[in-house]
């Protein structure tokens, strides 16, 4: 892992920029939701199963993660944390495809517990998308 002379970002660090870009993607949606305006959005259904406001907030998180790893290594949350996501290989954005795949995992919570037991702290999402977050080189 070609990250091991950076330092590696601290569990909490992690989870708190997850609920800094979460609430990030909350707020509009209950804006929408507040307004009436998610009123007018077809209603996500899965499997069978028709979703709430929650969803909406679901999509925004991965959509905006996904957008945030391929622009850079760093979300909002990981920018005010001072940590960032990169690729496990050569410390590069991890792009777009491997940055849903991490946002999505991320939202189900559970993919998180491994890093807790893993040396790099990595969990099942940073795993499947080849990441590992890190402290960050420079705070800009």
């Amino acid at each position: 892992m070609s990250s091991s002379s950076t330092p590696l970002a601290s569990v909490s660090a992690r989870f708190v920029h997850v609920v800094i870009d979460w609430l990030l993607c909350l707020v509009p949606i209950k804006i929408l939701q507040y307004t009436g305006a998610l009123d007018v959005l077809p209603n996500i259904s899965l499997g069978g199963v028709t979703a709430g406001p929650s969803a909406y907030t679901a999509v925004l998180f991965w959509i905006y993660t996904a957008v945030m790893l391929t622009a850079s290594t760093r979300t909002f949350g990981m920018k005010w944390m001072g940590i960032e996501c990169i690729s496990a290989e050569d410390s590069r954005p991890i792009g777009f495809g491997r940055a849903l795949l991490r946002a999505i995992l991320t939202s189900l919570v559970l993919p998180a517990v491994p890093a807790l037991f893993d040396q790099y702290g990595r969990g099942l999402h940073d795993r499947a998308a080849g990441s590992v977050m890190v402290q960050a080189v420079k705070d800009s």
